[in-house]
């Protein structure tokens, strides 16, 4: 099987998703759209799974409007034929966006640094978790509307939308349980708003995060694979 990953900024990548993603099958391309470049033709019958990746741009901002109408259409032509898509911060709003839904700045401003969400209900994503209120990394400024029809996951007491799944195909993460040590500091040294919160070190609560992050994005691919069986 085939996954592409599309990163918005050199900074960002897929964190413990890469090695998840390889032990459960996958072979890993990369397309970097900060570059500009070209999706391949037809992409989405390329691959069997799409993974968009955070990045500062804002997907309201009518001035990228053209810059990411080819990843609307990706996801679009992608679920349309039940290919597997995750969208992680950005991709998680990029995927609202494609299916229909609103992205807007959010009012109560940024969700920045280590805080809590509250994961919902029984969705097997969640299993072999202890807790369902958890420590997460969230990074953003907008938030969304919940796409129609789909599942709402999680929530944080700033902003509901922080995880949606339709189908369990299509999945949207709005905060951060992928990354890595190295990720956290690229973002300290390229993102200077980072630098209070990244000041102490939160080594445990990395450690603990990828922990719980390894189970929930585990499940999610099983899931996707065994969906598509």
């Amino acid at each position: 099987m085939r996954a592409l990953v599309i990163r918005f900024a050199d900074v960002e990548g897929p964190g413990i998703l890469a090695d998840l993603l390889r032990e459960n099958g996958y072979s890993l391309s990369y397309h970097d759209a900060y570059k500009n470049i070209d999706l391949l033709p037809n992409a989405h019958l390329q691959y069997s799974l799409f993974l968009f990746m955070g990045g500062p741009q804002s997907v309201h901002d009518p001035e990228l409007f053209k810059f990411f109408n080819p990843y609307r259409n990706l996801i679009q032509n992608a679920f349309s034929i039940g290919k597997k898509i995750i969208g992680i911060c950005l991709g998680a709003q990029l995927i609202a966006d494609s299916l229909g839904s609103k992205v807007k700045k959010g009012e109560k401003g940024q969700e920045l640094g280590w805080g809590k969400v509250e994961l919902l209900g029984n969705h097997p994503f969640f299993e072999g978790l202890d807790s369902r209120d958890i420590t997460v990394f969230h990074f953003h400024g907008d938030t969304f509307d919940l796409p129609e029809g789909s599942d709402h996951l999680a929530q944080s007491d700033l902003y509901p939308s922080q995880m949606f799944a339709i189908d369990g195909r299509a999945i949207g993460i709005q905060f951060h349980i992928e990354i890595t040590e190295m990720i956290l500091k690229n973002w300290k040294s390229r993102f200077p708003e980072l630098g209070p919160v990244l000041s102490e070190s939160k080594s445990e609560e990395l450690k603990e995060m990828q922990k719980f992050g390894y189970k929930i994005l585990n499940n999610i691919i099983q899931y996707q694979n065994n969906a598509n069986k």
